[in-house]
């Protein structure tokens, strides 16, 4: 009998194998009663981490599956099962899939990924931003009507979508230079301090996300993705643990936005370059892999952004 007060028992879902039942916020492949859940951002990161290009493709997978037959312009659904969308989605839906979109732009280079993470974020501004008090609700303002409209900082089986916003608003303005994401994250902080003083174990995801924020490091690449000369770069942010790195790679000839510390920067002689920027300071022209990793050791132990001398 269910329990005094609930009324009738809900069916539970017909999980026989074959079935697949996929939430945003996070992958679920129902297979004969088994859940396997995991997070698009965390494997394309793993997969980079590890040069593991297998597990990169299933990221990919992921988020075009979820963007495509989740998602509808610029609104996403919280499931869908074999092929029918459920619920509109929640905060937790939109910062998610936004965090996994930037962390495959930073790994790819494709612009649709960023493109998908600005419009995100542009619905979580419109319909799920609270003017009143600050910070994103969990529903909709043009949603089902609710006596209150809940929003925290505080994880909980997920990262909360305030916590996991202070990422992707930081790497957006560091992405874009648009002004716009450094207030919205400025209003985060201040709203939500007090409630991540109080339990700061449940806000870690907010923790981390204004940690990258105080200390970003920007590592402007500049050569052809597909070179092996971009690889070796790429290959040294394995060996190192700098995880507040916000990565663009362009082409030669191309220049980031302006307002970035490295705008106006270019090649050396025609080799593959990096810059490595914190605030409004660039280091020196970067042409040597080796150098690349010294200098990012060094700051992981120091701090702070030595300059490279010119190859």
């Amino acid at each position: 009998a269910p329990p005094l007060g609930f009324g009738p028992a809900r069916p539970r879902p017909d999980r026989t194998a074959g079935t697949k039942e996929v939430h945003a916020d996070r992958l679920v492949m129902v297979s004969g009663g088994e859940d396997d859940r995991d997070m698009i951002h965390a494997i394309a990161n793993a997969g980079e981490a590890m040069n593991r290009a297998d597990w990169q493709a299933a990221a990919v997978k992921a988020f075009w599956f979820v963007a495509e037959s989740m998602g509808k312009d610029d609104q996403l659904h919280h499931s869908s099962r074999n092929g029918q969308m459920g619920a509109a989605g929640v905060a937790d839906d939109y910062a998610a899939m936004a965090r996994a979109a930037i962390t495959l732009f930073e790994i790819t280079g494709h612009r649709p990924y960023l493109d998908k993470a600005i419009a995100w974020v542009k619905t979580l501004d419109t319909r799920f931003w609270r003017s009143d008090i600050g910070g994103y609700a969990m529903t909709p303002s043009d949603g089902e009507a609710q006596l209150v409209r809940v929003r925290t900082v505080l994880d909980g089986a997920t990262p909360a979508a305030n916590g996991t916003m202070m990422h992707v608003l930081g790497r957006l303005f560091g992405l874009t230079g648009d002004k716009h994401y450094a207030e919205r994250y400025s209003v985060l902080t201040q709203a939500f301090a007090e409630d991540a003083r109080r339990q700061p174990a449940a806000a870690a995801t907010y923790y981390c996300g204004f940690d990258l924020i105080l200390r970003a490091v920007q590592i402007v690449i500049i050569g052809d993705r597909n070179s092996a000369g971009v690889a070796a770069f790429r290959d040294v942010f394995r060996r190192t643990n700098l995880v507040n790195k916000i990565v663009m790679n362009i082409a030669p000839g191309e220049s980031v936005y302006a307002g970035h510390p490295a705008h106006g920067k270019g090649q050396i002689d025609g080799k593959v370059t990096v810059y490595v920027c914190a605030g409004q300071t660039c280091s020196l022209p970067i042409t040597d892999p080796g150098q690349l990793e010294v200098q990012l050791k060094t700051r992981m132990v120091s701090g702070g952004v030595p300059s490279a001398p010119v190859a």
